[in-house]
């Protein structure tokens, strides 16, 4: 079983970095009703993500954008190894019977492995490429 530090310090900078990616990436692609678009309209440069909410509003919303594009970049760079670490930390709370401990692990597992397979779905190579716009 990884130590309980390493499973909280990577637990939390992998949230970090799915709550960055979920606010910098996905809540304007959302608000701003890219979703209605095709992935070749999206990619084309013609919504340019620098001048739609959150990033042109304010020094915060580019705070949150900036983040948002370090997440879609290298986010899973974290997210992979934080659910690798989580899965250990799930297998050890699973064997000492908690379910308490089973249930946090596998929300975590779970958010951390999906921000980490959206990552390389046509959507998400559409949303980098967007982001990065």
């Amino acid at each position: 079983m990884p130590a309980p530090a390493l499973v909280a310090a990577s637990s939390v900078v992998g949230l970090l970095v799915v709550a960055a990616y979920a606010g910098g990436v996905l809540l304007p692609y959302v608000v701003n009703d890219l979703h209605h678009l095709s992935h070749a309209d999206l990619t084309s440069g013609a919504h340019d993500p620098k001048w739609l909410w959150t990033a042109g509003d304010s020094a915060l919303g580019a705070l949150v954008h900036l983040a948002g594009v370090c997440a879609a970049v290298l986010g899973w760079l974290v997210t992979a190894p934080a659910a690798v670490v989580s899965a250990f930390a799930l297998r050890s709370a699973a064997t000492r019977r908690s379910t308490r401990g089973v249930l946090l692990h596998l929300v975590v597992l779970a958010l951390l492995v999906s921000a980490t397979v959206l990552r390389f779905t046509p959507l998400g190579v559409a949303l980098v490429t967007w982001i990065l716009d």
